[in-house]
């Protein structure tokens, strides 16, 4: 919808796919996958009030993400939940913090292309996979 130049359309559908997620991951807070689109749906959201230059909208979005994303992530080997952190932390510019998590996922061979994709867009470096 924002591609097509329905900004406010785009907008509202995104608030209400967060406002249903946040329900329901306040229903079942240990559910990865809730927990994974929860973040996926404020992705989205900050891109999509990024678009007519609204950053500061975006980052809170982005920030919201983080917060909740943050303890489980640090926790887990899941890709479910590192996608989606790793995503966040690149849109927030927090590369001292999503460096190591980068690390831990190429060592495992486990790096998405979106991932390594989003990191050259970022002029990023990509970590290099160590053998054991």
């Amino acid at each position: 919808l924002a591609e097509q130049g329905r900004s406010a359309e785009a907008r509202r559908s995104a608030e209400q796919a967060v406002s249903w997620l946040e329900a329901l991951h306040q229903a079942e807070p240990a559910d990865r996958d809730t927990a994974s689109w929860l973040a996926k749906a404020l992705i989205l959201l900050g891109r999509i009030e990024r678009r007519p230059g609204d950053a500061a909208a975006a980052i809170v979005a982005w920030e919201h993400a983080r917060g909740f994303l943050e303890p489980a992530a640090r926790e887990t080997a899941s890709m479910k939940l590192l996608e989606p952190w790793v995503e966040v932390l690149l849109l927030l510019q927090r590369w001292d913090e999503v460096r190591p998590i980068l690390e831990k996922v190429q060592s495992r061979n486990d790096l998405p292309t979106e991932i390594a994709d989003r990191c050259r867009k970022e002029g990023m470096a990509i970590p290099v996979r160590r053998e054991p």
